[in-house]
């Protein structure tokens, strides 16, 4: 028996629409969706904010408000390190950007530093005595004996036995310094490294 194409014609429609009944029910079935109060990524995101913000109504804000005042817009603070919303004008609150380092990073950075400041010579000879001994003030006692220095840098490490004592101490320090003076700090729970280099 001959086929022709249009006697085809009736069979392939026929099949076509079994298929489709066939997904029918799949395609019609109601779907269950979450009921969610609002979109899932709003809610997400509002509360990672929220964990991870301090406003002024929050009990932290007026101490991490004196920080900012004193060292600038990136604090370590309760394990975790804040930068300052201030809007260019206004200091609106605090929001977290990472972890604290731990002790055994801040360890690894205060070695990577000293074994930077014995191998890299754009810090020029050795024995310059730039750092003038006023400026360490109540540190001069504690640390002249550990301070190194070389033309444009000087390390100096301590271990101290109350972190309050230190801190204001620092502050003091870093208030003393002429502005061609940068000091940057790195402390574990006991022990810093204090990095003066001059520019």
């Amino acid at each position: 028996m001959l086929w022709s194409r249009w006697s085809l014609f009736p069979v392939l429609a026929g099949l076509l629409w079994l298929g489709l009944a066939s997904m029918m029910p799949r395609l019609n079935a109601p779907t269950a969706a979450p009921n969610y109060a609002e979109p899932p990524m709003q809610r997400g995101a509002r509360s990672g904010v929220d964990r991870g913000r301090i406003g002024p109504s929050d009990p932290d804000f007026d101490l991490l408000a004196q920080s900012y005042r004193r060292h600038g817009s990136v604090i370590e603070h309760d394990g975790q390190i804040w930068l300052a919303d201030d809007n260019g004008r206004t200091l609106e609150g605090f929001i977290a950007i990472a972890e604290a380092p731990t002790e055994a990073a801040m360890e690894d950075t205060i070695r990577t530093w000293w074994q930077r400041f014995y191998q890299d010579h754009r810090w020029g000879d050795w024995s310059q005595d730039w750092l003038k001994p006023e400026w360490l003030g109540e540190l001069h006692e504690p640390l002249h004996h550990a301070l190194m220095c070389r033309e444009r840098r000087c390390l100096v490490g301590h271990d101290f036995d109350h972190e309050a004592e230190w801190s204001r101490a620092v502050e003091a320090l870093q208030q003393r310094l002429p502005r061609h003076v940068e000091l940057r700090e790195f402390r574990t729970h006991s022990h810093a490294l204090l990095v003066l280099t001059r520019y």
